[in-house]
């Protein structure tokens, strides 16, 4: 199937690397060789499937009955990767966010974010507590996610509200109006969504993957002071009541980012699995700090605040180092 003609080298290469991966975890683990091999023929399927006929993600992205074979797949690939038990602190504040949702709140996941992995990784460890919470849960999805072949087809199986990150909006100039008002619009959808109650939102505030120091120490991407801005200013306005929860995860070794941020599309995907833990804290309350009066001073003083409180739920997870095979 990876040998047609018009598959990079380059590409089938990182496929091919990623395809030995999951196989010796997978076997390692004693999984049977149907589950592999199915798992592979499905995986490959869909990306080639994605290659010929690119998905056209809109700004709000809800999965069709077709797209939920995606979900599935996206949970059969992921969970081989996780090492042990994954550890759920504070697993009362996730019951909490349960009993809001289902009351007809909203509750907003102010996150760090290290593997493209985390959705289904998420629902993997939250569902025996929090049933199909992360299923119905809206990823806010940068354009990578829903144009690398590899990516698009996991990110088909899940909500997402896609946006272009910051640092990607001006680099054309011919498209950066058009990008603009595509942000423009997700946001809209956003507060339609929070209007109507209910709705949970999973947003990683630093806009990409956490990525190890020269050490090999995996560190927090610090939060960018406008996202924390327009998503408290969702929280404020919506018209049913809104809660933002720091979410911290340690997931970097499931599946390690490239080491350094990537413009182009195609990167690695080498990995040898890991371990998975989550932190929810304690609902942010942010009401405080309104009283700000210059917009600037309250971006920073919000954002310097839960990034603070996201640094202390992640504080016993420190000590995972990223495999050299990662980093070189």
């Amino acid at each position: 199937m990876l040998s047609q003609p018009h598959l990079s080298e380059q590409f089938r290469s990182n496929i091919i690397e990623f395809i030995d991966c999951f196989c010796e975890i997978s076997v390692s683990k004693g999984l049977s060789d149907d589950f592999i091999k199915c798992s592979i023929q499905e995986l490959i399927q869909y990306v080639l499937e994605q290659i010929e006929s690119p998905y056209p993600f809109q700004s709000m992205h809800i999965p069709q009955q077709d797209d939920n074979r995606m979900y599935e797949i996206g949970l059969k690939i992921a969970a081989p990767l996780i090492h042990g038990t994954p550890e759920i602190v504070n697993l009362d504040n996730l019951l909490e966010v349960k009993s809001l949702l289902e009351r007809g709140e909203n509750v907003i996941f102010a996150a760090n974010h290290q593997t493209e992995l985390e959705p289904q990784i998420l629902s993997l460890a939250c569902d025996p507590y929090a049933k199909d919470l992360f299923k119905n849960t809206f990823f806010v999805a940068g354009e990578r996610v829903t144009t690398d072949p590899i990516a698009a087809p996991f990110s088909r199986g899940r909500k997402l509200f896609c946006i272009y990150a910051k640092r990607y909006v001006s680099e054309d100039k011919n498209i950066e109006m058009e990008r603009r008002m595509h942000n423009l619009k997700t946001i809209k959808q956003m507060k339609e969504l929070l209007n109507k109650g209910g709705a949970c939102i999973y947003v990683a505030l630093g806009g990409g993957r956490d990525r190890p120091d020269h050490n090999g120490q995996v560190q927090l991407t610090p939060f960018d002071p406008s996202s924390v801005g327009l998503f408290t200013l969702l929280s404020q306005t919506a018209l049913k009541p809104t809660h933002i929860y720091p979410l911290a995860v340690s997931s970097f070794n499931i599946l390690p980012p490239p080491i350094s941020i990537q413009k182009e599309l195609g990167e690695r995907r080498w990995t040898r699995g890991g371990s998975l833990k989550i932190a929810i804290g304690k609902r942010f309350d942010y009401s405080p700090f309104l009283k700000i009066k210059d917009k600037d001073e309250l971006h920073s003083a919000l954002t310097n605040e839960l990034f603070s409180k996201l640094t202390a739920l992640y504080q016993p997870f420190e000590g995972d180092i990223a495999p050299l095979r990662a980093i070189h």
